[in-house]
C-alpha cells in the first residue's frame, strides 16, 4: 500500500541555459517501482498534461526551455500505488545567446571615431557584460578588456592605423555570444608637416622655394593653401587647394615677403601656418635720371 518515494538533485536552479535534475526513486512496498511522469510548467499549478509514464527508477530529466520552471513529479509502482505529486523549482533556464551591433561598422580615414555599441540579450536572464579588444588586424585578439557592465556603450577609436574592434558579450545566464569583429575603422590623427627650402633669401630678384609635406599618419596628403605677403600675421586670403605633397612656388614681387602655407591630409587633418621668410625681392632695374643744358652748350 506504500506508494514509492523519490529523491531529486537539484531542486532549485539560478539562471543557466539547462539544467539536468537527477531522480532516484524507491518503493518501500515491495512490489517495485514502475516509473514515473513529469511535466515542465511555468506555475505551481497541477498541469492538465503530462508526459507518458517513464518505466526507469534512475533517470535525469533535462530542463531546456527559456523562462522560470517547475518540475511536476508522480511515481508509481507496480502494485499500482502513485506518489502524490511534487513541484521542485524555480529553475531558472535561459538559452539565448547575446547578440552585438554596432554603429557604424567600419569608417574611411578620419582623426577618432566613435563606435556605438548596442547588445541584446534576447533570453529571460539579462544582460551581464561584454569585453572588447582594438587589433590590426581580424584575427582573434589574445588581450581583451575587463568587464564592461553596459548594453549601450561608446567605444572611441584613437590611435593611428587601420583598426578592427573584437567584442564578446554573456549574460546571467553565462550564454556567451559569438565572437564579433568589426572594421576597419582608418585612423589618423596626425597634421602633416611642412618644410620648405630655402626657409629665407637675401636680395634677389626671384626666389624658387620648393615645398615637401609629409604626413606622419596614413591617410596620406590631400594637399596644401599658401599665401604670399608683407607680414607674418595670418591671412585673410590663401590659394586655391593644390594637390601636390612636393612643389615649388616662385616669389617675385617686389618686396620683403612672408611665405605662410598649410596642409591638409585625408583624416581632415590641418597642419598650422607655417611662416617662411624674409623674402627679399627687387626685380626692378635701376633708372638713371640726367638734364641737358642747351643754353650753355657751345657749337
Amino acid at each position: 500500500t506504500e506508494a514509492p518515494e523519490f529523491i531529486a538533485n537539484p531542486q532549485s536552479c539560478e539562471w543557466k541555459p539547462e539544467q539536468g535534475v537527477t531522480i532516484s526513486i524507491t518503493d518501500k512496498g515491495g512490489s517495485g517501482v514502475e516509473g514515473y511522469k513529469y511535466a515542465i510548467t511555468d506555475t505551481q499549478t497541477t498541469p492538465s498534461t503530462w508526459s507518458n509514464i517513464i518505466k526507469k527508477s534512475n533517470d535525469t530529466i533535462k530542463i531546456n526551455q527559456d523562462g522560470q520552471k517547475y518540475l511536476h513529479i508522480i511515481t508509481y509502482d507496480n502494485a499500482g500505488n502513485a506518489s502524490k505529486e511534487r513541484v521542485l523549482g524555480l529553475y531558472k533556464i535561459d538559452t539565448q545567446k547575446p547578440t552585438i551591433s554596432v554603429t557604424p561598422e567600419f569608417c574611411g580615414w578620419t582623426a577618432r571615431q566613435d563606435v556605438l555599441v548596442s547588445i541584446i540579450d534576447a533570453g529571460p536572464s539579462g544582460f551581464y557584460g561584454y569585453k572588447y579588444a582594438v587589433t590590426d588586424s581580424k584575427d582573434e585578439p589574445s588581450n581583451w578588456s575587463d568587464t564592461i557592465f553596459k548594453s549601450q556603450d561608446t567605444i572611441t577609436l584613437n590611435t593611428d592605423g587601420e583598426k578592427y574592434i573584437h567584442l564578446i558579450a554573456c549574460d546571467n545566464a553565462k550564454n556567451t555570444s559569438e565572437k564579433y569583429t568589426f572594421g576597419p575603422y582608418k585612423i589618423d590623427k596626425e597634421a602633416p608637416t611642412i618644410s620648405v627650402t630655402p626657409e629665407k633669401c637675401d636680395w634677389t630678384n626671384s626666389q624658387d622655394i620648393n615645398i615637401k609635406i609629409n604626413d606622419e599618419g596614413q591617410s596620406g596628403i590631400v594637399g596644401y593653401k599658401y599665401a604670399i605677403t608683407d607680414s607674418k600675421d595670418k591671412p585673410t586670403s590663401w590659394s586655391d587647394l593644390i594637390k601636390m605633397s612636393n612643389d615649388k612656388i616662385t616669389i617675385k614681387d617686389n618686396g620683403q615677403k612672408y611665405f605662410h602655407i598649410f596642409a591638409y591630409d585625408n583624416a581632415n587633418n590641418i597642419s598650422t601656418d607655417n611662416v617662411f621668410g624674409l623674402y627679399k625681392i627687387d626685380n626692378l632695374k635701376p633708372v638713371i635720371n640726367y638734364e641737358i643744358d642747351l643754353k650753355n652748350k657751345v657749337i
